[in-house]
């Protein structure tokens, strides 16, 4: 999945500075190691210097194409010797609380360690030999936070303002108006159909955000149902629109009998955005499980497929017109240049001829002049003269891709192992990226963080993400992908990419990311595939939407095939035991086992996880506690958790020195954050939800001086005028947001610490809550102040 040249390079960067970070100077007869690093070094500078020509050149020729596919198989080996070394280093850093114990060791294995670098070198030499049969032409050798400084980043349209669809959208409130005002007692089905990316979502985004639709119905409710079909996931997220909350803990006829109580009665619009399965008996069954409500009910549908509108349809399918180049041509200026009162003049003549290769689809048009906001007219120039097949919007989102730098290449072919409609949280995809390794591998947490940020930034400015929902300070905090621009990821990355199932196994030797889509739930009598022994080098297994129970022999049998993970995500699907041997899994990062509703502990072996950066532990509600010697995952940069411990491991928390976000949500037990809660020295963001019994902060938390977010939600017992010092020493508090704490009275004195980092500011629903104390007036960089007014009587306001 990741481009060759990116990869090579940071292998490349990491074989430089291995000696220094592991100390293999220091290592007595460990010449052989120093010489053989030296020498693969060497090597890999040859091959990095013609690698980005060859990339360029591999569509022309499928010889170079088959020579950069063993050589990218080399590279991967190079990481996971290097891996391996580095891991055990760390190992022993852990369990001895010195290095220098893992160096002792280390001397009477030195030809060892040597001889598997000499291994991996050789093998590279061989296959690096082949490049002059390909005339490769040399170029300087880029590191990824090179590239970041030259390039420019983009700003993130608003895409609220939809162009040039005014009339549709009034001939369709018009006929749901008709429709409601027939008294009909039958639900009502109304399609919208088009082919991808003329704006069926955007155009019944603005029917359904209508007054004069709003005002027709109870209830407004909307669920994208891009994903393989799967009734009980539909129903949970037709409930969730309404009540904001996840219901898939419930079973099938449970979650009915909730939509029946959430429906019946009501006249209400459904939208059932972006139907992608095809088999229309599927879609008739969840039609009639629905509630028929109150006369005058409609179902909303948009979707690509004719056969299903045509079937399901109660009242004709609207059929969305493509834009006419005139209305195209406003898309693409707003996307190429973002805002400016003045346009060159001769860029505006090359983009009227470019827009007529979006062929009237919007989509099309906002990619290319998201592509083209550099203003570089050569590059307008080129993207004219391409010729691309008529009516084929992935030939002009390939274009798109085929611009973005190897790095960002990289990036946004990861993005296929993620399900369609998947909200996507930024943060998470940072860590998601820096387990695969694409944002260096250095332990430099604070740098790679910084530049996952600016690859965030960059593939949204170019319009490859969108609805996006932005937190308190303006920042995103998560968004979604166009099933289209999805497509394009699977479609980039299939070499490495496999989609997987009980039914469907086929994967090759040379993937790396594989991806479990089972139409059926999970059984414990299912048994896991031998034949996925073939892909035993993959870095990623992701289940995700994906329900039922899994044996633990299923685990076991996947824990031992899949050995070099650095992705393991098993969330929304249930088992009451992780098998011990996921300790052995020492290359992991990223573990994902949200949604577990049965696990009651975690194995202590999982604590011999050095590596692990990021942690999702969100809604396993059964969960009793940590495992005991959880202070030794010493690399935990990303924690989410939900348990019924009463505090969290003091002793754990002055060894996370790594941390940079902190989330507990749901844990009913909560009495302690712990006085150790103050080790967590370089915690950025913290996030507190739904802590009922949770009386204070800790007073350590005033140590807390990289602390730049703290969100705190719904929990009723929480006082933070003590201990008073507990919100002092918040120097780099930037957000704060406080969401229903009944006890929450004004801020103490101690917070005037944050007066000259605090940037926002939001208090809701804290019924005990009456002003703003005196010194908020001094703090000099506040932005936004976000208070409801309170229906009561006494009103907030500044002391």
């Amino acid at each position: 999945m990741a481009e060759l040249s990116v990869f090579a390079t940071s292998i490349l960067s990491r074989v430089g500075t291995f000696a220094v970070e592991y100390a293999i100077n220091d290592i007595k007869l460990a010449c052989n190691v120093r010489s053989e690093l030296e020498k693969l070094k060497n090597s890999l500078k040859a091959i990095c210097a013609v690698l980005k020509d060859a990339e360029r050149k591999q569509s022309t020729s499928s010889s170079l194409k088959h020579w950069l596919e063993n050589l990218k198989d080399v590279v991967y080996d190079i990481d996971d010797v290097l891996d391996d070394v580095g891991t055990r280093a760390l190992q022993q850093k852990v369990g001895k609380g010195e290095i220098g114990t893992y160096f002792t060791q280390l001397c009477i294995f030195p030809f060892e360690l040597g001889r598997k670098i000499r291994k991996v070198r050789e093998r590279l030499n061989e296959i690096a030999a082949l490049k002059t049969s390909f005339s490769l032409i040399e170029e300087p050798i880029d590191t990824p936070s090179d590239e970041i400084v030259q390039r420019e980043t983009h700003s993130i349209v608003d895409e609220r303002r939809i162009v040039g669809r005014d009339k549709a959208k009034n001939e369709i409130v018009k006929m749901i108006s008709e429709s409601v005002d027939s008294n009909s007692d039958t639900l009502s089905v109304l399609p919208i159909i088009g082919m991808g990316g003329v704006g069926k979502t955007a155009l019944a985004k603005l029917v359904f955000n209508d007054k004069r639709t709003k005002e027709k119905f109870d209830k407004m409710l909307w669920a994208c149902v891009s994903n393989v079909f799967d009734q009980k996931h539909i129903i949970d997220i037709i409930i969730q629109s309404d009540s904001g909350e996840s219901n898939k803990q419930l079973t099938l006829e449970a979650l009915q009998r909730k939509l029946h109580e959430l429906l019946s009665e009501k006249r209400y619009l459904l939208v059932l955005d972006d139907i992608s399965h095809d088999n229309t008996n599927d879609w008739e069954e969840l039609i009639n499980l629905l509630p028929s409500g109150r006369s005058g009910s409609m179902v909303l549908i948009t979707t690509r497929l004719s056969k299903v509108a045509s079937v399901l349809k109660t009242i004709e399918p609207y059929e969305v017109p493509k834009l006419p180049d005139e209305e195209c041509m406003k898309v693409f200026v707003r996307y190429a240049f973002r805002g400016e009162k003045t346009k060159d003049t001769e860029l505006l003549k090359i983009g009227e001829s470019i827009v007529q290769k979006c062929d009237g689809l919007p989509l099309a048009a906002r990619a290319l002049g998201s592509l083209l906001s550099t203003k570089d007219i050569a590059k307008w120039q080129e993207v004219k003269e391409k010729k691309l097949p008529p009516n084929d919007i992935m030939s002009v989102l390939k274009v798109s891709y085929d611009a973005l730098p190897s790095d960002l290449r990289a990036c946004f072919s990861s993005l296929s192992t993620f399900p369609k409609d998947y909200e996507i949280f930024k943060e998470l995809l940072i860590m998601y990226w820096m387990a695969m390794g694409l944002l260096g591998t250095s332990g430099r947490s604070k740098e790679a963080i910084k530049m996952g940020e600016t690859y965030f930034s960059e593939l949204a400015g170019r319009s490859l993400f969108q609805d996006y929902v932005l937190s308190l300070d303006g920042n995103v905090s998560h968004c979604k992908m166009h099933s289209l621009v999805h497509d394009l990821a699977i479609s980039v990355s299939q070499n490495e990419h496999a989609t997987i199932s009980c039914e469907n196994f086929s994967a090759s030797k040379r993937v790396k990311h594989l991806v479990w889509d089972q139409k059926d739930d999970f059984s414990t009598e299912l048994k896991f595939p031998k034949q996925l022994r073939r892909a035993s080098k993959a870095r990623t297994f992701a289940s995700r939407h994906n329900y039922g129970t899994v044996s633990k022999s299923f685990l076991e049998d996947l824990l031992a095939t899949f050995t070099r993970l650095r992705i393991l995500v098993f969330s929304e699907v249930e088992f009451e035991e992780l098998p011990s041997s996921i300790g052995n899994l020492k290359h992991l990062r990223y573990l994902d086992l949200q949604w577990n509703m049965k696990i009651k502990f975690l194995p202590n072996s999982l604590c011999k996880l050095v590596n692990l950066q990021t942690l999702q532990l969100a809604w396993c509600k059964e969960l009793e506690e940590l495992p005991k010697d959880v202070q030794r995952l010493v690399s935990l940069r990303y924690l989410i958790l939900t348990s019924k411990q009463q505090y969290l491991p003091k002793d754990a928390l002055k060894d996370w020195t790594s941390m940079v976000f902190l989330q507990i949500s749901a844990c009913p037990m909560l009495t302690s954050l712990t006085e150790g809660f103050g080790g967590l020295s370089a915690l950025r963001e913290l996030f507190v939800f739904n802590c009922p019994k949770l009386p204070s902060l800790p007073s350590s938390m005033n140590r807390l001086v990289t602390l730049q977010k703290l969100i705190i939600h719904n929990c009723d017992e929480l006082d933070l005028s003590e201990p008073k010092e507990a919100m002092g020493g918040l120097k780099s508090l930037e957000s704060i947001e406080l969401v229903g704490l009944p006890k929450f009275e004004t801020f103490p004195d101690s917070f005037e610490s944050a007066s000259s980092s605090l940037k926002y500011l939001k208090v809701s629903d804290c019924k005990e809550f009456k002003k703003l104390p005196d010194f908020i007036q001094r703090f000099s960089s506040l932005k936004k102040i976000e208070i409801p007014e309170r229906h009561s009587s006494s009103s907030i306001t500044w002391a």
